[in-house]
């Protein structure tokens, strides 16, 4: 990494400190550390992977391999898409391609299943993201005049 990936984004108010910058990957970090999050997380890359092979899903030979990888991964809790979903519906549902000759995509059997029990889980995360960052917001506006002389603190040494 060389100094030239240390630049500073551009915002519409001028340069974003490097401060602010780290402060949005903590804020991350510390948002993910909660479960509930977390779990949310997780939820959203999920519905994300399986939306994907579903839609190449319908190509033919490429799609089937890779709805087999998918189904496939259900012999291992930790590369398991579809982990509320059970292995007899995940498999059974290849069984619509015989007919369809590949076009059908089955992987989106799998996907809505799962997304139906995924949903309440990204619900949730969402809220526990907005609790979490107004009561951030709160304990800023009780703490501000103490901040506020801080920052006035380091801008007078600076």
């Amino acid at each position: 990494m060389g100094m030239e990936d240390l630049e500073l984004d551009e915002t519409e108010g001028g340069n974003e400190t490097l401060g602010h910058q780290l402060n949005k990957v903590s804020r991350v970090v510390e948002l993910y550390k909660d479960p509930t999050v977390r779990d949310a997380a997780k939820a959203l890359l999920r519905t994300v992977l399986n939306v994907g092979i579903s839609i190449v899903d319908a190509v033919p030979g490429i799609g089937d391999f890779i709805s087999w990888l998918a189904d496939a991964g259900k012999i291992s809790s930790k590369t398991d898409l579809t982990p509320d979903v059970s292995k007899f519906a995940a498999w059974g549902s290849e069984a619509l391609e015989l007919g369809s000759m590949g076009f059908f995509p089955s992987h989106a059997v799998e996907t809505v299943l799962q997304y139906r029990h995924d949903h309440a889980r990204l619900a949730e995360g969402w809220r526990r993201v907005k609790e979490i960052l107004s009561s951030e917001q709160r304990d800023y506006e009780q703490h501000r005049p103490q901040i506020d002389t801080a920052i006035n603190t380091f801008l007078v040494a600076a």
